[in-house]
């Protein structure tokens, strides 16, 4: 049996990989927890935005910080140079996500942390959040743009994800039966 040595180079581009994964997978979910949480209850909402908040300070930001320093490993000890026009769209790409995330992303999930925390103890979302939740819906929609995707037709239901469009067919078959994914059944 042939053992093989594994480089650091190697490594690091296994943890490179790991982190945009870890870093933007996760965002793909968000979509599909806001239709389940939408038709859980207020209470399943601020536990939404909380979890939101989490992610986005302890998972979303660190992970993002792996993927620029194990990139620029890469760069400068594998066959790539700063020079490469895709090496620099990247690092372009990853500083202006970046700024969205710190400037835009972050304030805005808690700014709905707070609104939906208020709803409750009000005992409904109001208004307030329904504007709010809009700009993030819009801010979303931004975003799987930049990413190359399209934008979904504005049907009024959550979830504007294209990862959340599986799902939500799930739920409202499971919907037509008496099921739904999104509540323990006893």
């Amino acid at each position: 049996m042939v053992i093989h040595a594994i480089s650091l180079y190697d490594a690091v581009l296994f943890v490179h990989i790991l982190a945009v994964v870890v870093a933007f997978g996760v965002t793909f979910t968000y979509g599909l927890l806001d239709a389940c949480a939408r038709r859980a209850g207020i209470a399943d909402m601020v536990a939404l935005h909380r979890f939101q908040v989490f992610l986005s300070r302890l998972l979303l930001t660190p992970a993002m910080v792996v993927v620029l320093v194990a990139g620029l490993y890469l760069t400068f000890d594998g066959p790539y140079e700063l020079g490469d026009p895709w090496i620099g769209a990247t690092l372009t790409i990853l500083i202006v996500i970046f700024g969205f995330v710190g400037a835009v992303l972050t304030p805005a999930e808690r700014r709905m942390l707070a609104i939906a925390q208020r709803g409750a103890q009000a005992g409904g979302l109001g208004d307030e959040y329904a504007r709010r939740r809009a700009q993030v819906r819009g801010l979303r929609r931004a975003r799987l743009a930049a990413r190359g995707g399209r934008d979904l037709p504005d049907d009024g239901e959550a979830g504007r994800l294209i990862a959340a469009r599986p799902g939500r067919a799930i739920w409202k078959e499971s919907a037509a039966v008496g099921r739904n994914p999104c509540h323990a059944q006893s």
